[in-house]
């Protein structure tokens, strides 16, 4: 499960570096914008390997943002209700289901809140 989440924030992150490292190849700067996010995803997989539980929440909160951005936010505001909500979904899920992934895999290997065990909260 953990690296199922991982891999899907690799690939948010090797996106974004290939939007942004195109456009600039191509002569447009503009593809800088593309950079920080990259740079984010990229260290949350870092971070992710040894602390899966907090990057999952991190990836979960993300993933509320852009989806409330593109569903009731500014972004898109003159398209259809419709159209905001299917971009919504197609930005946020990624996020949500990698966050819910690494989640499970920090509950599974036995961590959570602040490095918490499942066995000192069963008594097994």
């Amino acid at each position: 499960m953990k690296l199922a989440g991982l891999v899907i924030v690799g690939l948010g992150s090797l996106f974004f570096l290939a939007m942004g490292v195109g456009e600039m190849a191509g002569g447009d700067l503009s593809g800088f914008q593309h950079l920080p996010p990259a740079a984010l995803f990229g260290a949350l997989v870092y971070l992710g390997r040894r602390h899966p539980y907090a990057v999952g929440i991190v990836l979960v909160i993300i993933a509320f943002g852009l989806a409330s951005l593109y569903a009731a936010g500014p972004i898109g505001s003159d398209e259809p209700v419709g159209m905001r909500i299917a971009w919504a979904l197609q930005v946020a899920l990624p996020p949500l289901v990698a966050g819910a992934l690494l989640i499970g895999a920090a509950r599974r290997e036995g961590g959570g809140p602040a490095g918490s065990t499942l066995r000192s909260h069963t008594g097994v």
